[in-house]
This record gives structure tokens, C-alpha cells and sequence, in this order.
């Protein structure tokens, strides 16, 4: 019987405070979160495009979550929305992943003067498994670039 209450449950909503309602995440809210070297403009995905948010997800997840985006899987998006610890956990490593990646690139520019084609360069080497495609290269090269230029 719990799952026909579950289905017919009204679950408050409100305003997504990642999109402010939009929908998707601009490159003011990425500012005004603080976001400019993790996140790019696109579909939001604390309230997936909807504008809306269940009032509890606030609760459980920050609004801030870098690890929290629309390449996730719908298991794990779940896992975060639950409050799961290990997936809070797994997010809070991530974050902690690209402060660490952004703090090396930082270095690699201003200790050893590499430009921006050498920076891309040893990345594309040393972690060849994740760049597989253009796309990819393309993207990290213009994450490099906006974390050169802050």
C-alpha cells in the first residue's frame, strides 16, 4: 500500500535556488554560486530543467554541488536526492578533485610558464581514457583557458 501512497504523496515545491527558476543555469547564477571554473551554462540539474526543486532537496543537498550535473545517472541523481552519505560523499570528493586539478593547472602556468597547448598537452597524456573524443579535448582545452585567465 506504501507505494500508492507514495504515487498520489503531493510533495511541496519551490523555486530551484541553483536556476532560480529558469530551468537552467546562466553565467549569472554561476557566479552568484561561485562556480565559474566548475560549471558552464546548460540545463539545470538540481531541478532537472524544471524550475521547481521538492522543498527537503534543499535540505539534503547544496545547491553548489559541482558533482551534481545532467551527466550523472538517474541512480546516482537519486542517491544525492535521498541524501545518500556515500553519494554526499562522492560529490564532496569531486569537489575536492577539481580544486585540486584547478590549484595544479594555477601551477603548471605560473611556476613553470606552460602555456595553455602544454598544460592540455599533459593532461591528454597522462589521462588519455578520458579524452577520447574531440569534444572532450575541446572542453578541457576551454577549462584550462578560463582557469588561466582567473
Amino acid at each position: 500500500m506504501s507505494f500508492f501512497n507514495n504515487l498520489f504523496k503531493k510533495t511541496e515545491k519551490v523555486e530551484c535556488p541553483r536556476c532560480l527558476g529558469k530551468g537552467f543555469v546562466d553565467w549569472a547564477d554561476i557566479k552568484r554560486l561561485k562556480r565559474y571554473l566548475k560549471w558552464n551554462p546548460g540545463s539545470c540539474a538540481f531541478c532537472s530543467g524544471t524550475g521547481k526543486v521538492p522543498k527537503d532537496r534543499i535540505k539534503k543537498v547544496p545547491v553548489d554541488t559541482s558533482y551534481l550535473s545532467i551527466e550523472l545517472t538517474a541512480r546516482e541523481l537519486r542517491k544525492l536526492f535521498r541524501g545518500d552519505t556515500e553519494a554526499l560523499n562522492r560529490a564532496k570528493q569531486h569537489d575536492d578533485q577539481m580544486d585540486e586539478i584547478i590549484v595544479e593547472i594555477q601551477n603548471f602556468h605560473s611556476k613553470n610558464n606552460w602555456n595553455l597547448d602544454q598544460i592540455c598537452t599533459h593532461y591528454f597524456l597522462k589521462h588519455s581514457e578520458s579524452f577520447s573524443s574531440d569534444f572532450h579535448k575541446n572542453e578541457f582545452s576551454d577549462f584550462v583557458r578560463r582557469v588561466i585567465e582567473s
